[in-house]
């Protein structure tokens, strides 16, 4: 992986020092936390198995993701057939699933998932945040806490909990403490939070018609709309006064609301990626059999359309050339 995937490297090793910090802060025993360590350091072994064309398209497409979920199966297996314990192998099998169901490639029931695969998604969302998310900024994980916010019912109550504390303890970077602050991007945020709010006033009716269908893949699609719903109920981000507060007079250079867009913002974009993989469910639903059985799922049609359509200009004013063009007129 050092040689073939050298990136990929640093994130394993990232990740399992994470899982093990995680697993040390909830009180594991030794020999758990080096199962953490373990599990996270080979969790995304199955990629080696994988073309890299798969892995560096952006944006991504709907065939790759499908194959791209693999990896987990095939991690798996390899970790079975060297010998090691079968919690790291089943770790890396959930390591992305989520308690709420939005995760992949089966969107297990909660019940279902091991406490190993939940501690080594923490720490694996973690690093994809500072090396995505978080690479334009001052470069400290603890610009991670609003990720984890809108995650909050993504994880174990006792994971989120030990993360959080991590995060929360984790000293800025003092160099980049001298550096001048990159000016929040009220255009952006105001657009997003505009948006999200329209895609997301018609879901809770659409997921109560679509639950009711008997197609396995209607529930599922369902499920992840509920659990998308909760999301943006935790964040705040539903809330009107919020909206309200906005569109004020507010000044973006004043410590307190650069700190607050900043947030919003993170939360924001975590959420446009929740509504673009509900897209790709949706496209799957309206495809198959089932569309053409039920009514309820017909109705999801139009609702398929205006996302679509949001969601392109949507993640366009993330582009670094946006965001460069937004600094300038700042």
């Amino acid at each position: 992986m050092s040689q073939q995937l050298p990136d990929l490297f640093e994130h394993s090793l990232f990740t399992g020092w994470a899982a093990a910090l995680i697993a040390n802060e909830m009180k594991y025993k030794p020999d758990e936390c080096w199962e953490a360590y373990v599990c996270g350091l080979i969790h995304d072994i199955g990629l080696l198995h994988l073309s890299p064309e798969i892995q560096t398209q952006t944006p991504l497409s709907e065939e790759n993701w499908r194959a791209l979920q693999s990896h987990v199966i095939i991690g798996q297996r390899s970790a079975d057939a060297s010998g090691l314990p079968t919690a790291i192998g089943r770790g890396i099998l959930d390591h992305h699933e989520r308690l709420d169901q939005t995760g992949y490639p089966t969107r297990k029931a909660p019940a279902k998932l091991g406490q190993l695969g939940q501690i080594v998604a923490s720490a694996d969302l973690l690093h994809s945040l500072c090396s995505n998310e978080l690479s334009h900024t001052e470069g400290s994980i603890h610009e991670a806490l609003p990720y984890f916010k809108i995650h909050r019912s993504s994880f174990s109550e006792s994971i989120h909990s030990a993360l959080m504390r991590i995060l929360f303890l984790a000293a800025p970077d003092p160099i980049g403490q001298n550096r001048p602050i990159q000016p929040a991007n009220l255009e952006r945020v105001r657009k997003v939070n505009s948006l999200l709010l329209d895609l997301f006033a018609p879901l809770a009716e659409l997921s109560q018609k679509t639950a009711a269908s008997e197609h396995a893949e209607s529930q599922s699609v369902a499920t992840l709309m509920q659990s998308i719903n909760t999301l943006l109920d935790n964040s705040g981000i539903g809330d009107r006064q919020l909206s309200d507060w906005l569109m004020s007079e507010l000044a973006p250079s004043d410590p307190d609301n650069h700190s607050c867009l900043k947030e919003i913002d993170a939360m924001q974009y975590e959420l446009l990626w929740l509504v673009k993989r509900l897209g790709w469910s949706l496209k799957s639903l309206l495809e198959s059999s089932a569309s053409n059985l039920e009514p309820a799922t017909r109705e999801l049609s139009p609702y398929y359309e205006l996302l679509m359509a949001q969601l392109s200009p949507a993640f366009a004013l993330y582009s670094p050339q946006t965001e460069q063009l937004s600094n300038q007129n700042s």
